[in-house]
Order: C-alpha cells, then structure tokens, then sequence
C-alpha cells in the first residue's frame, strides 16, 4: 500500500520517507519540502490511525460478539462433555447388558437347535410311526382278509360235519332214556320206516325247560339212510314234530331271512333253489341287505325247516362226497384250481371233477377241453418228467351203474376220447372213482411170443413190462365181487394196452377203495407209464373230502426245479477273509488323502445343505471304495470259479420210505463226518 501513488498525485509514502533519510543524512534538500513530508506523511498516520481505531473498535465488537460465542460454546462442550461421560457410562452398561444378552442368545441358539434337532427326529419318529401304521393297516387288512377266509371254511367244515345230522323235535323226554332206541321207535311208528337205520351218534342238546322236551340230534351213518327219513318227513305233516337238517348258527341265521322269499317265489311257481345260505330263484342269486331282509317270529328250539330234499349219488347207502357245480368258487393259497362240472347249477349236485395243483406248475400243465363230462384230460410237461414226451393224464369219475346220473355209455365216451390220444403219447394216467368192480379178473391179453413173434412188436405189451419190472403178474384183490361196469373196464385195459396199478405196485394187497367194503377207484396207466412209478398206495379216509372213499397216492418219477443259478459275468474277484494279526495293517492301508476329501466332501454337504440321497450314496460309496481297496492291499484277492448262467440245478425226489427220521439221521452222519 505503501509503494502506491495517492489519487491527487502526491508523493508515495516510500519517497516521502526517502526525503527524509536524505535531510538525516545531510544530502543537499529543500527543507520545506522536507517538512512538507514529513507533514504529509504525518497526516496520513494520522488518518490511518483514525481509520484503525474506527475499525478497531468495530473488531472490539466482532472480538465480545466472539467472546460470547466462545463462552456459549464452552458451556455447551460442557455439556456435551458430560453427555459424552453419560454416554461412556451407558454404553459401558450397555456393553455388560449386551454381553449378557449374547450368552442369552447363545443360550437360546443352543436350545433352538436342540429343539430343532428334536423336531427333526419327532418327523422321523411319525414318518416311521406313519410307515409302521399303515403297514399295520395293510397286515390288519389281510388279517381280516384271512378271518373272512377261515371263517367262512370253518363254516364249509361245519356245514360238511353237520351234513349227516338230523335234528328231530317234539319226541317226549324222560329220565335216563336211551335215545338211540326212543328215535329208532319214533321213526318206525311215525314216520313208518321200517329199514334199520345205521346211527353214529344220537343225543339231545340244548337247556331243559319244565313240559317242553329237548330236540334230539341224530347223525347217520349214511347218507341215503338220512335222505330216506328227509323224504318221509311228509308223514309227520299235521303232528307237533319235526325234522330239520343242522346248520351253523351263522347259516341259520341267513337262511330265516331267505325262507319268507322262498315261499313267496314257490308260490308264484318260480324256480327256486336253496343252497345252504344262497337262494336262486330261476337260476338267479338272491342277495338281501341286512336292513331289507324279511324276519320271522323267533323259533322256540333250534329247529331247522323243512329244506330242499338231496339224494346222494347211488341208489344204495352212499356218503358224502365232494361234488361241484359252475357256481362253485374254490379258492386254496399258492394253488390253481380247475374243474369240470356236468351241470351249471342243478338242486342237486352230482359230480364234478377238480385238479389242483401249485402255482409255479401252471406253465407245464396244460388242459385239454373235450365233450365228456366224465373225464378230465392234462398233459405235464417232458421236462417234469426228464422225457422226450409230454405225459398224459386222466381224471375219472363214472357214476354208478343204473343211476340216475348215468347217462349213456360212459366207458363209451371215454374210451373214443381216449383213441384219439393214445397215437400221440406213450405215457398215459387214469385215475379216479370208475364205480367198476374188477375182482381179480385179469386185465390183459396173455399172448405166446413163439407164436406172434414177427407179427407184433411186444416190447411195450403189459406182460413183457410186467416181467422187466419184477410186478406180479397177477394183481390182488381185496373185492372179489365184480359188477357190469368192471367187465367194461377191464375190456377197456385190454383192449387199449393198459395196466391196474391197484394190487401190483406198493401195497399190493388190494385193499378196499370204498366204505371198507370194495374197489371202485383205481388207477390204470400205459406200460410205459408204469415204468415212472415209484409207489402206490391206498389212505386212510379223510372226511374233509369223502366219508366212503379213501384217497389213492401215486409217487412217480420225477425232477424238480428247486433253484437256478445266474452268476455275473464281469467280475469274479473276491477279497478274502479277515484276518485279526492285520488288523494294524488294514488302519495304515487306509488312504488318508482320500479320508480328508470324504471329509470335506461331507463337511460341504451339511454346510450348503445339499443332504439328498444321491450326495448320500456318493458318499457311501467313496467310503466303500476306501475301506475295499485297503481289504484289497491288507488281506489279497482270489477269482471265483465262473459258472455256467445257464445251469439248472435239479433234485430228486426222494424215495418213498426216506422219510423225515432218515433225513435226520443221515444229517447227524454228515456232521460225524465233518468232526
């Protein structure tokens, strides 16, 4: 400021101040001017001091205006110095407050997980729990299944108990009474019977109440003996007596709601059939709901109704028999059923023959279909048997001679049938209920080999298979008494080049086939068919099936498919056995990189959640590899012989008199052996 010029054109204050060193120094200077400098230079001093002080003053303003201002914020730095102590104080408890809370939260992370755990595990348990309940369902549906099963053969089994039951009502009751003789009386006097009558078992049943006798229930012997007093019920129309056949309860019961039906159909002359708890009108079944069904005032016995007469299958006393008709439905587990009915439905049923056989034999049994109702026709494949043929079979039953089910020529039919198979088949079986009594008559031709040597080939004939077997010649016979039908059958066997096993193979005594008084069922078969047979024999009765005819058993020869053996062929290598001096061996033969990357492989599954079952069977099978190859290093590896995919492995059928008690001793043998 101080180099520059006034606006008057005076001198700076520089040259001004230069004048005056000059005069102080004693150079050659005008004086005035001099001291008009110094004038000068003064009075502008002087006015800068003027215009300072004026601006100081305002500064002194500005300075107590700032002063305040400083004091103001002094104050409020207190404050906030306080504040900020405050603040350290609380976050100083905040601090402590939230390191509490961290180990609540911890704490409550802890009991999260668990419970999360356990909810897992919960899932687990109801899901196994569902599992467990619906496998319980299924096994509690197919227990029901087989109580409807058993329950309903427990009532077939009744009803075939009951069959040769009779209940009689209204015969008066006294202190020890015979009752078989009170009963014989009865049906004499009443019911005009004169035939004796052959009983099993007769007494009365039911609680004793004070002028009202019990029913007596009687059980024949035969059955014709029971149809013969069914049939003269109608003698006893009009008295208070009565005669009912027995059911179960739970078929008696079904049959009171059909009755008020039947009735009601007979008389709108219907075709009405009952059958036990099933009634068909005009060949229809009757279904009634429980809450529809028609009821009847409560009887006061257990006295059945008069039902639908049956007649068994002969005109003499004849028993019970298994007899079948379309409507039937056999149903036996792991087996196959097939039947041959000669009617659809009749009121009374009256042959019918069935086949049963197990399940995974259906693809080497094979059923013929042909017209007579006599005979049913299979064939058994070859390879059952180990021939080059297939072996045919014949299940037979004729009915008796001059009954009512004999209708036209039956050795007739089946012999026409049998023609048309004997060209195709060397191994032929019949057997069955024939109705023939054969006594011990021959059943073959004698021929002279001198005298047809060149004119027949007789190396299949009966007496040639007789002589290589070693079989008698001559068969026995237990029935010596012969009917009309035997002298057919035994034309049948000469004429067609067929043997009676009967008497000749097993128990060749001959014994009786029927009611332990004949033979009628037997079992004939082709020379070449006789060389198959290991046993024959005649079994004791079995009710279940027939009361008169006893079963007839044939063991033959025969191979069995018990398993077949299919072997990969890629790999045959094995490891072998463990062994516990290698144990350390196996540990160090674990390959410890291969561990730490199942380790991180596992370790990546639960941190990125990926757990599914392919990472899991990944990781089973990296473990598996792991711990195969240190087996591999530690205990060596040996190739298992290869065998054939295409092997069958077969066994034998034993012999007949290798029984269980045999088994268990060549068992005890083998291990004698081993010891």
């Amino acid at each position: 400021m101080g180099d520059k010029k006034d606006k008057k054109g005076d001198k700076s204050t520089t040259q001004i101040l230069k004048e005056s060193r000059n005069v102080l120094y004693g150079e050659e200077t005008e004086i005035p001017a001099v001291l008009n400098n110094v004038l000068t230079l003064l009075n502008r001093m002087d006015t800068r001091l003027s215009s300072i002080e004026k601006n100081t003053g305002k500064n002194t303003t500005t300075l107590s205006q700032m002063n305040d201002k400083f004091n103001s914020l002094s104050a409020r730095v207190i404050d906030a110095e306080k504040d900020i102590v405050d603040v350290k104080s609380r976050v100083t408890q905040l601090e402590a407050t939230s390191h509490g809370t961290g180990n609540l939260f911890d704490e409550i992370k802890t009991k999260t997980d668990k419970l999360a755990s356990d909810i897992e595990h919960l899932q687990r348990e109801r899901t196994d729990f569902e599992n467990r309940q619906e496998n319980m369902k299924e096994k509690i549906d197919n227990l029901e299944e087989d109580k409807c099963m058993l329950n309903d053969k427990l009532i077939d089994m009744q009803c075939r108990s009951m069959k040769y039951n009779l209940i009689f009502s209204g015969i008066e009751e006294h202190r020890d009474e015979d009752c078989e003789d009170k009963l014989r009386r009865f049906i004499y006097q009443d019911m005009r019977i004169e035939h004796r009558l052959e009983f099993g078992n007769v007494h009365r049943f039911g609680k004793s109440y004070r002028n009202k006798p019990r029913p007596i229930i009687a059980r024949f012997l035969y059955f014709s003996d029971l149809e013969m007093v069914k049939r003269a019920g109608k003698n006893l129309k009009g008295t208070h007596y009565g005669v009912n056949q027995q059911f179960p309860a739970e078929i008696e019961e079904k049959r009171r709601k059909l009755y008020p039906i039947m009735k009601a159909e007979r008389k709108n002359n219907s075709k009405v059939v009952l059958i036990r708890d099933k009634l068909y009108v005009n060949d229809e079944l009757v279904t009634v709901s429980n809450d529809e069904a028609p009821r009847e005032e409560p009887r006061q016995t257990p006295i059945r109704p008069k039902k639908r007469s049956r007649v068994s299958s002969t005109p003499d006393r004849d028993g019970h028999k298994s007899k079948t008709d379309d409507l039937d439905e056999i149903d036996i587990p792991n087996f196959e059923i097939k039947m041959k009915n000669r009617f659809t439905l009749r009121r009374v049923k009256s042959g019918g023959i069935v086949l049963c056989f197990r399940t995974h034999l259906a693809d080497k049994i094979n059923m013929i279909d042909t017209d007579s109702k006599y005979i049913m026709w299979f064939t058994v494949d070859k390879e059952i048997f180990r021939l080059n043929q297939n072996v045919l079979f014949g299940i037979v039953y004729i009915p008796p001679e001059n009954s009512s089910y004999c209708i036209g020529d039956p050795y007739n039919e089946m012999e026409n049938e049998f023609l048309n198979f004997c060209s195709h088949y060397n191994y032929i079986c019949l057997m069955g209920d024939f109705n023939s009594r054969t006594s011990r008559d021959p059943d073959f031709i004698d021929l002279e080999y001198d005298e047809f040597s060149g004119m027949l080939d007789i190396e299949n004939t009966c007496i040639n298979t007789l002589h290589n077997l070693c079989l008698p010649i001559q068969r026995k016979s237990m029935d010596v008494k012969k009917n009309n039908f035997g002298n057919y059958l035994l034309d049948f066997c000469k004429y067609n080049n067929m043997l009676i096993v009967n008497g000749r193979i097993g128990d060749n005594s001959g014994h009786f086939t029927c009611k332990n008084a004949s033979v009628v069922d037997y079992n004939i078969c082709s020379p070449c068919f006789l060389k198959l047979i290991e046993n024959f024999s005649i079994l004791e009765t079995n009710t279940l099936f027939s009361d008169i005819h006893n079963p007839l058993s044939l063991t033959v020869k025969a191979e069995v498919v018990i398993n077949k053996v299919v072997v990969d062929e890629p790999s045959h290598e094995k490891i072998k056995d463990w062994e516990s001096t290698k144990t350390v061996d196996f540990i160090d033969n674990i390959d410890g990189e291969k561990v730490n990357e199942i380790l991180t492989q596992l370790v990546n599954m639960v941190d990125n959640a990926t757990i599914n079952e392919t990472t899991i069977n990944t990781a089973v099978e990296s473990i598996s590899n792991l711990l195969t190859d240190a087996a591999k290093s530690t205990f060596g590896t040996y190739t298992q012989q290869k065998l054939n995919p295409n092997l069958q492995k077969y066994k034998k059928a034993s012999k007949p008199w290798f029984d269980d008690d045999c088994k268990e001793a060549r068992k005890n043998i083998n291990h004698q052996k081993e010891s």
